[in-house]
């Protein structure tokens, strides 16, 4: 059959014709020369070019023009395997998004917790103040 299912440019038709020997119908003349048709035992492939480019050649935009049942199963399990990867990737950047929230979070809360000792503080020293004038000013009135 095709052994280079490759070569074949993506505007090219292929055809297989294993007809018997006609002879025309009487109704119908003929306007063009006949020419010989294959015996069924000798099938001819035959590429129809849709295009002015060369049928033969390397096409990497056809690589899944023909593709034999091997290669169709390679080909499926291929794209699984990418359809896993392409999953796992996503799960991967879920988990470092997630992680990611997590983080911020904990650095909020963080940043939370170091503004209630700076108030903290602050009262503590105004407190202490507080504290430190009236003993001064107890001082001076005795």
């Amino acid at each position: 059959m095709i052994s280079h299912p490759h070569s074949i440019s993506p505007n090219t038709v292929l055809a297989i014709f294993s007809t018997p020997t006609s002879t025309p119908s009487p109704s119908a003349p003929s306007t063009s020369t006949s020419t010989p048709s294959p015996s069924p035992s000798h099938p001819i492939l035959v590429a129809l070019s849709l295009t002015d480019q060369p049928i033969i050649g390397h096409n990497p935009h056809l690589q899944y023009f023909h593709l034999y049942p091997q290669q169709q199963q390679q080909q499926q399990q291929h794209q699984q395997q990418l359809t896993r990867e392409h999953q796992q990737q996503l799960q991967l950047q879920q988990r470092l998004l997630l992680q990611q929230q997590q983080q911020q979070q904990l650095l909020q809360l963080q940043n939370i917790q170091i503004r209630q000792r700076k108030q903290l503080i602050a009262e503590q020293q105004q407190h202490f103040q507080q504290q430190r004038s009236l003993r001064y000013k107890n001082k001076n009135s005795l």
